[in-house]
């Protein structure tokens, strides 16, 4: 009977020994150092300073578009510059990749990501195909913006034809001399 119970309690504790295996491996988290070394191996910093010093020229074609293609005049065009300068200024101080998104891009990946799963994204950024990756990854994601900012443009027309006949609509609602609708009264228990 001892000898059964015994059996049985083995039995139960590695059941739940190994019903917590994952549960235990995902309270695991990778070091700091290790996804920092990771972000260093995947050039990420790098490929977000690149982004910013696009962001200029990609606020300039979008400032540019909202005109609808209208000439400005010599004020006008010092607005809109004046803007731009203040914008790009503004996302690079709260922007800062050492002090504001690289302790994000961290805790992101330390909370995403095991030990083992950034350790063997460094080894494959450690090989000849992984650094090749590495140094192509902030021009795939510099044409990923523009092309997703080319097709925002194209969608603007859409979008603003939508907002204007909505505005449209609402005003006519309000002529139309419509009630708003009531509202219920509170439900009392």
């Amino acid at each position: 009977m001892i000898k059964t119970t015994l059996s049985v309690a083995t039995l139960v504790v590695l059941i739940l020994l190994t019903a917590l295996k994952p549960a235990l491996a995902a309270d695991s988290k990778p070091s700091e150092q290790s996804v920092r070394q990771l972000l260093e191996a995947m050039h990420t910093g790098e490929s977000i300073k690149q982004t910013f010093a696009h962001m200029d020229d990609m606020l300039r074609a979008s400032m540019n578009d909202v005109n609808r293609g209208r000439p400005l005049n010599a004020e006008q065009e010092k607005i809109r510059d004046e803007t731009r300068a203040k914008v790009v200024a503004l996302m690079k101080q709260q922007l800062d990749w050492s002090t504001t998104l690289e302790p994000i891009i961290v805790e992101s990946y330390r909370d995403t990501f095991t030990p083992q799963e950034v350790g063997a994204l460094l080894k494959f950024y450690d090989t000849p195909i992984g650094k090749s990756v590495a140094e192509k990854l902030p021009a795939a994601s510099q044409q990923m913006v523009q092309l997703m900012q080319q097709r925002i443009r194209e969608m603007m027309p859409k979008i603003q034809a939508l907002v204007r006949d909505s505005a449209a609509r609402i005003e006519a609602a309000a002529d139309s001399g419509a009630e708003p609708p009531q509202q219920a009264a509170p439900l009392s228990h």
